[in-house]
């Protein structure tokens, strides 16, 4: 995978740094699809467990996802207002999660700016503060969101891994991601159109899962 070898980790006025290779490479306006695919099947294929990735913190993956999307949903419904997002019980989303696919090492932030290409092709993948291990489809889910989940990635990697699970797990997945953009938008103030069709993307998911939990409880 074309990341930077780390050549040491030191501890400087109390802030640790890393000590990396430098990667040669511009930012892409527009990704170049079939070759990421490959990389993202050569990433999902290719890892083994690792403890101790940040945005974990040491807890399980149905875990993660549930409090960080029930502390976005809060933060969302005090600057936007009560009714502006659907209520989603934590309970709710936790039960719309399976921890029994298989568990592979997700980037999670695969966008323009984390990616550096030359006229070779991509040569860095930057910025893992995100990365989790999960199955493959929850990095889908993310992708889709983003806009990269394209004909040319799909033919890349090779096989789509949302086929693989339910309705309401991928429906958890693409809620977690639509909170965190809904957020991110949120303090972007010259972005309120943006804010707006992310927030009702939300909605609309959150609506579909309580009908698909609805119809799965008769």
């Amino acid at each position: 995978l074309p990341v930077a070898q780390v050549y040491d980790v030191v501890e400087h006025s109390g802030h640790v740094i890393s000590i990396q290779a430098h990667l040669c490479g511009t930012h892409p306006d527009k990704l170049p699809g079939y070759q990421l695919g490959q990389l993202v099947r050569q990433l999902h294929e290719g890892s083994s467990p690792i403890d101790g990735l940040v945005a974990m913190e040491h807890s399980s993956l149905t875990k993660t996802l549930c409090e960080r999307t029930d502390a976005r949903l809060k933060y969302l419904r005090r600057i936007l207002g009560n009714h502006a997002i659907p209520h989603l019980a934590p309970n709710e989303l936790f039960d719309s999660l399976d921890d029994g696919s298989a568990s592979v090492l997700l980037h999670m932030d695969l966008r323009p700016e984390n990616i550096l290409v030359t006229e070779d092709g991509i040569t860095g993948l930057l910025d893992w503060s995100n990365a989790l291990m999960g199955p493959p489809a929850l990095e889908f889910a993310r992708l889709r969101e983003y806009g990269h989940y394209t004909g040319q990635f799909m033919a890349g990697y090779g096989s789509n891994p949302t086929e693989n699970i339910g309705c309401q797990t991928y429906l958890a997945y693409a809620i977690d991601t639509l909170a965190m953009l809904a957020v991110v938008h949120s303090a972007e103030s010259a972005n309120q159109f943006e804010l707006a069709r992310v927030v009702a993307r939300l909605s609309d998911a959150i609506n579909r899962l309580h009908e698909v939990r609805s119809v799965g409880n008769f």
